[in-house]
């Protein structure tokens, strides 16, 4: 029996091929995952265990993630998780200087570290 042009083995040769494609696929993805997450805790226990504090944030202002150290160094609030806390109205943040900073990385477009 034909389809087309192919006969039908061809198409359920091709048919095998793709699904094994895919399994191929699937298995990289899961392995990326992996490899993603052990960096990310890898990272995260640098950071924590890091001697001075450290704080992202996005352009806007949201604070996406500080250490233990920073937590150490500022009154952060303690109702308060991290991502509730802008960057710009964060009063110790605004009288260290790290908002002024902060303002200034966004123009310049680089990262700083503020000591």
């Amino acid at each position: 029996m034909t389809i087309g042009s192919k006969t039908r083995e061809q198409l359920l040769l091709e048919v095998d091929t793709l699904r094994r494609h895919l399994r191929e696929a699937e298995e990289r993805r899961i392995s990326a995952e992996d490899a993603l997450r052990h960096i990310e805790h890898r990272n995260r226990l640098l950071g924590d265990s890091a001697p001075f504090g450290i704080l992202t944030a996005d352009i806007t202002g949201r604070i996406t993630g500080l250490n233990s150290k920073i937590r150490e160094m500022l009154p952060w609030p303690a109702d308060k998780d991290q991502t509730s806390v802008d960057l710009f109205e964060f009063k110790p943040l605004i009288e260290a200087g790290i908002v002024e900073e902060f303002q200034r990385c966004v123009e310049m477009q680089e990262a700083i570290i503020f000591k």
